[in-house]
């Protein structure tokens, strides 16, 4: 009966050991940049169980490092949550300040506010271009009324007229110091 014990004691032993390992190897795979020294570090702690785990704890883990990003979680959650808090109440004045106008879309809005975060916004102007004849000459007129930044999202760019001349504007804004970006 003792060695009964004795024997499922070991193996309950061992089996938490191997845990460990396996679980100490995930963590060094995973946080240790060089590939030499995660090769190191996981020959020590296999053959060397007990003081190779020492030595990776004591060299291995980049305390000053955990404990830096655990100040910038906790910033950026303070950052993140001061910012839901602005877009929350822009989007209740809003919706305060156009009462009247949109009390039949109310339900839309709050939907969208609480699905995606996107809050409704003042002063805002769109302009419909249908096609491309309207769409161009005002999308020529506003890069060409750019004066420090232009973003430019296009799935397809292609070398012709228009191309060329979208292509001559970014140019030309790049060379007067207008930082030009294109997808």
């Amino acid at each position: 009966r003792f060695l009964e014990l004795h024997h499922i004691s070991i193996l309950i032993l061992e089996s938490l050991y191997f845990a460990d390992i396996i679980l100490l190897s995930a963590k060094i795979i995973t946080d240790t940049k060089s590939t030499s020294k995660t090769l190191a570090y996981l020959l020590l702690i296999i053959f060397l169980p007990i003081i190779g785990i020492l030595i990776y704890f004591f060299f291995g883990v980049n305390y000053r490092k955990n404990k830096f990003y655990d100040f910038k979680v906790e910033r950026n959650k303070k950052i993140y949550d001061d910012i839901k808090k602005f877009i929350k109440s822009s989007h209740h004045k809003v919706l305060e300040s156009h009462q009247k106008e949109l009390q039949k879309y109310f339900s839309t809005f709050s939907f969208l506010f609480n699905a995606t975060q996107s809050p409704l916004t003042d002063s805002n102007t769109v302009e419909l271009l249908i096609n491309g004849e309207e769409k161009f000459p005002k999308v020529f007129e506003v890069l060409i009324s750019a004066k420090h930044y232009i973003h430019l999202e296009y799935y397809i760019f292609e070398d012709d007229y228009i191309g060329r001349e979208l292509s001559n504007i970014l140019i030309e804004k790049a060379k007067n110091n207008v930082v030009v970006r294109m997808f």
